[in-house]
């Protein structure tokens, strides 16, 4: 009788025993679960990835690397800057001629570039600016030349320029172009044959 009852303590324990143990492994997948499930990485790692493609899109280096007006070009001595740009029907001659001049086309217009070119006071020599450094043309590649009577204008760029050191001129440009032109870019051209263009 002893031993059955021993027998019987002996099953309670080890049952009491096993099931303590089931419990507390049960509790410990639990508290693993409830630490691993929370991690929000997916939202925080998309988030990221877009602010870098935005980014990147906003440092893209600009397909046109031609200049805007009021912006200066340099060729690492002389510095050169178109000022402004105005459309004209007649140019309004206030030196040498009493009336204002006309397109030599019918249907065209004048452009007339504000421009100002710098000898700096570090080159010793003179520069010589010419004509023949400017060109006009069009997104249809028609070139315009410089209008004969830029000279006439107040200001008006002569056949050529000289440069002394340390001097700033500023003078204005015509061209005749068509009415309602497109893609208009006026190329300056360095006497180092660098070309400064820009669009007008």
């Amino acid at each position: 009788m002893k031993k059955y009852v021993l027998s019987l303590l002996l099953i309670i324990c080890i049952g009491a025993i096993l099931a303590a143990g089931c419990t507390s492994t049960g509790s410990i997948n639990a508290n693993t679960q409830a630490t691993t499930v929370p991690t929000p990485m997916a939202p925080t790692q998309t988030f990221s990835s877009s602010a870098t493609e935005q980014t990147s899109v906003i440092n893209q280096p600009k397909n046109n690397n031609d200049l805007s007006i009021g912006e200066t070009a340099t060729d690492g001595i002389q510095r050169f800057t178109v000022n402004s740009e105005q459309f004209a029907d007649k140019l309004n001659t206030q030196n040498n001629i009493g009336q204002d001049k006309e397109p030599s086309q019918i249907g065209n217009q004048f452009l007339i570039l504000d421009i100002s070119i710098e000898n700096p006071p570090s080159d010793s020599s003179t520069q010589t600016v010419t004509r023949s450094q400017f060109s006009m043309t069009d997104s249809y590649g028609y070139s315009y030349p410089c209008s004969q009577d830029t000279l006439y204008l107040d200001q008006g760029f002569t056949s050529e320029l000289f440069i002394s050191p340390g001097e700033r001129v500023r003078k204005y440009f015509a061209f005749e172009v068509p009415m309602n032109p497109k893609g208009l870019k006026m190329t300056y051209t360095f006497s180092n044959g660098k070309n400064a263009v820009y669009s007008v």
